[in-house]
């Protein structure tokens, strides 16, 4: 259950991926004509400045539930573990030890903050923030209380500088889709 859906969320943000790439993450327009509404959406609408906060939440959803779903396999109780992903994390690390090329793919995306890859550095440090804290932080422009105002713009903007992260993320997704796949025909 828990790994069915976490697949789905992992294809998604791999579909976006390859659409930002495959478009240059383009979020500007240079042409000697004009251009309508409809054409400059059209080449920009897979920009990261359009996508990247719904695609990485996807990302981090996607990766709680895979941690749970390797968790619920050994009947580990996931539901009082919420979204925290770094507990998830280091159950899956407790439980797993023979899955450390997994957990070192993971590690870019949700280990501690000094092992996160940039952009994702920069903007859980920017914002003050743990990646246990993703659910609100990349589905919402404030905390709860609405005292603390998110900054995204870290996440944004980044052109083709931004390429290599996405064929990393987007290598690395695979890898552990591949392997947690084979896990889980085996059981």
């Amino acid at each position: 259950m828990y790994f069915r859906l976490s697949l789905q969320y992992l294809h998604l943000v791999e579909a976006v991926i390859d659409e930002s790439i495959k478009q240059g993450n383009q979020q500007v327009v240079i042409s000697d004509s004009s251009i309508s509404e409809s054409d400059f959406y059209e080449k920009t609408k897979w920009s990261d400045f359009n996508i990247a906060e719904p695609t990485l939440f996807n990302l981090y959803h996607g990766i709680e539930l895979l941690l749970k779903g390797y968790l619920k396999s050994c009947n580990t109780n996931v539901t009082s573990q919420g979204h925290k992903i770094d507990n998830l994390f280091s159950s899956f690390q407790n439980n797993f030890s023979d899955k450390k090329s997994i957990a070192e793919a993971l590690k870019k995306y949700i280990g501690s903050n000094s092992e996160l890859v940039e952009p994702l550095k920069s903007f859980f440090y920017e914002n003050n923030i743990t990646v246990s804290q993703y659910y609100d932080a990349l589905r919402y422009p404030t905390d709860k209380k609405e005292i603390i105002t998110y900054s995204h713009y870290t996440l944004k903007g980044k052109g083709e500088k931004v390429i290599p992260f996405f064929k990393e993320l987007r290598a690395d997704i695979d890898f552990i889709l591949r392997e947690s796949v084979k896990y889980w025909r085996n059981l």
